[in-house]
């Protein structure tokens, strides 16, 4: 290992962590496949499957980044630039079409519920918190009211998937809201941030004095009502797909949903 030292070196034992959480977590994936265990099958699906690698490859640059300091962050990672089909991301506007994604939002369990209806479903003025917002008014549109924000955390994770996925969530993406068995509430994505600070003084912390501080800025949000299996039938997963992990679809899966629940969840793109 001391040969992958640099003059900015990380911290070897958290290298030597994150690496046996690597090793785990590729390992449960692998165990997965090989078993053809019925719970992977139903989840596998192109989106599922490339966020549980996204998870895998943000082990591996913090891995990289512990042993080798600063010289890691100006590696590529692999997956970065390149789709699973050996096709490299091409801009959007390159492609022409509508890159809109729909992000997830689990809101099942009470205490999502209870942060749902402070700061979501009920406008928060967050001029009120006694807050710097300087960092807030930099991704923020022009128009956007912050003395009636709705705003929703999400929390990270140990394996950095959660921080992977908020990085590839963008302005004007769709955020659908599940619980009780269906998506009953959408918005769109008006600005991103990471902010502790923010998501301590709307939502505290949790026993282990985590907090929601991976946050969203949304528009006002919509009810909708569409079951879990007519979502999960769009997408090709198992009609008792429970929808409980923060996660994004394609572009493309995103547009089948699109086009299939217009009637319900289409005012979401006007």
């Amino acid at each position: 290992m001391s040969s992958l030292s640099g003059p900015h070196a990380g911290d070897p034992k958290r290298a030597s962590d994150l690496a046996m959480t690597l090793i785990r977590d590729t390992a449960d994936l692998a165990s997965a496949i090989y078993a053809g265990d019925p719970k992977f099958r139903a989840q596998a699906t192109l989106d599922e499957f490339r966020g549980r690698l996204d998870g895998l490859s943000a082990l591996l640059r913090q891995v990289r980044q512990e042993l080798v300091g600063e010289a890691a962050n100006q590696i590529p990672s692999p997956m970065e630039s390149t789709s699973l089909d050996g096709r490299h991301d091409e801009p959007d506007q390159a492609r022409g079409i509508d890159s809109h994604k729909l992000v997830i939002f689990p809101c099942a369990d009470a205490g999502s519920v209870k942060h749902f209806n402070r700061t979501v479903r009920s406008p928060v003025d967050l001029t009120a918190l006694g807050l710097n917002l300087d960092q807030l008014s930099e991704v923020l549109p022009a128009n956007y009211v912050i003395s009636r924000a709705r705003v929703w955390g999400v929390m990270p994770r140990r394996t950095g998937l959660n921080e992977t996925r908020f990085k590839q969530c963008a302005a004007d993406d769709i955020a659908l809201f599940t619980g009780g068995k269906q998506v009953f509430s959408g918005a769109i994505i008006r600005a991103k941030l990471r902010s502790p600070e923010l998501a301590r003084a709307l939502w505290h912390t949790n026993a282990l004095g985590s907090t929601w501080e991976l946050v969203f800025l949304l528009s006002e949000p919509v009810e909708v009502q569409v079951p879990y299996e007519v979502l999960s039938k769009i997408l090709g997963y198992s009609s008792k797909f429970a929808f409980r992990a923060f996660s994004i679809l394609s572009e493309d899966a995103s547009e089948r949903v699109r086009k299939a629940l217009d009637p319900a969840i289409g005012q979401l793109w006007a």
